[in-house]
């Protein structure tokens, strides 16, 4: 036991040693770190170990910097990030960063202190954090950079390099709720129909932006708590608002919860990070206020149950 627990420590302290390399500005990689992580995510039976020596935020402090400084992630991706490989490796590391500090967030919540600046990093990063912000709320930069994504999920051809050279992974994952929340208002108001809203959401679900989903999905799912009180009699029996031919805020946010999680692309960590989430969700069930179908929770359990036996959770 003894023995195992030295290498669980020098396993942890290499790892450590390892993510500081990788981001380190003049020896910066971002295939090398992408490699790590995917070794990581896939013997989650090790990782897990090591977590029990090493804190998880003592193993994500050397990471902090692909989100905070712009030299960092210029260095990891270039002007930009270019190409699908790439796109892929860092929504990789970006989506282990934020289970890193989900996971600091919930020791902190157990007693376990953190310094100051880890609590304010979690909490900006931690999927717990999410919410939707109104446009007059953001920064002067944030604000147009929201027109502009609307854009180009909705009135183009695909996304462009411009708007991804503006637009660094931890302001994409802050506004990916305000997003979905402008896509589904323009739903609502029957300025695009459901099938153009799930055409331009689609795109959270490819490597350039699929490490905001975990934001996204815990918005979608507190939206949908929210008004899961009030939705049963604003709606009609095909899932429309009743007076209007438009389909209710409640069945576009299932819909879009269906689409992102049934889909076999989405990263098993993203089900593992909004996994409490999607339970707090379940326990309406039988309540009187079921908040989606019973067929479509179900397909819902079953995909969170298929990830579970994989191991990634502790």
């Amino acid at each position: 036991m003894i023995e195992e627990s030295t290498c669980a420590k020098d396993a942890g302290a290499a790892l450590i040693e390892c993510f500081k390399t990788s981001t380190t500005v003049a020896t910066a990689s971002l295939d090398a770190l992408s490699l790590v992580v995917l070794a990581l995510l896939e013997q989650p039976a090790a990782l897990h170990i090591i977590l029990l020596f090493t804190s998880a935020n003592e193993l994500g402090a050397p990471l902090r910097c692909v989100l905070t400084d712009e030299e960092v992630i210029d260095n990891l991706c270039g002007p930009g990030v270019g190409g699908d490989d790439e796109s892929g490796m860092l929504s990789r590391v970006v989506l282990f960063i934020q289970w890193l500090a989900q996971l600091s967030f919930q020791s902190e919540e157990q007693g376990h202190g953190l310094d100051s600046d880890s609590k304010e990093f979690n909490s900006s990063v931690s999927p717990s954090a999410s919410r939707a912000y109104a446009l007059r709320d953001l920064t002067e930069d944030e604000s147009p950079l929201v027109s502009r994504w609307i854009s180009e999920l909705f009135d183009s051809d695909g996304i462009g390099d411009e708007i991804i050279r503006d637009s660094p992974p931890r302001i994409l994952i802050k506004l990916a709720p305000t997003l979905l929340h402008q896509s589904i208002l323009a739903a609502e108001q029957g300025v695009i129909d459901v099938e153009m809203l799930k055409g331009g959401c689609s795109f959270f679900l490819q490597d350039l932006l699929s490490y905001t989903l975990p934001s996204g999905l815990v918005w979608l799912m507190r939206d949908l708590e929210r008004i899961g009180g009030v939705h049963q009699s604003r709606r009609g029996a095909q899932g429309t608002a009743l007076g209007t031919g438009t389909p209710s805020r409640s069945s576009l946010l299932v819909t879009l919860l269906s689409m992102f999680l049934l889909d076999e692309g989405c990263p098993p960590v993203v089900l593992e990070l909004v996994r409490p989430h999607f339970e707090r969700l379940q326990s309406y069930e039988g309540s009187g206020q079921a908040l989606m179908d019973t067929s479509t929770l179900e397909a819902l359990r079953s995909r969170f149950e298929r990830e579970e036996t994989k191991g990634l959770r502790e």
